[in-house]
């Protein structure tokens, strides 16, 4: 019985190393398809007002990606 329990044990060794180089992927390492966001439109040619205060810095307008489309973020003046 023994040695009948050898041999199958021997024949099976074969079918292990076979199937040993299977790779599987888990959820995490599945790769995921890349969203391309497309390129902004030109940007806006804005107006600049007077600036509202000394020692302020305009901050030109510019396109902004919600996750859906552009949205366009006017100028502005800061301190």
């Amino acid at each position: 019985m023994r040695k009948v329990m050898l041999v199958l044990a021997l024949l099976m060794i074969p079918a292990f190393t076979l199937t040993s180089g299977c790779v599987y992927k888990t959820e995490k390492e599945v790769e995921k398809p890349v969203a391309t966001v497309p390129p902004p439109p030109p940007p806006r040619v804005e107006e600049r007002p007077a600036p509202p205060y000394e020692n302020s810095v305009w901050v030109p307008g510019h396109w902004d990606w919600n996750g859906h489309e552009y949205v366009w973020i006017p100028g502005h003046w800061e301190e």
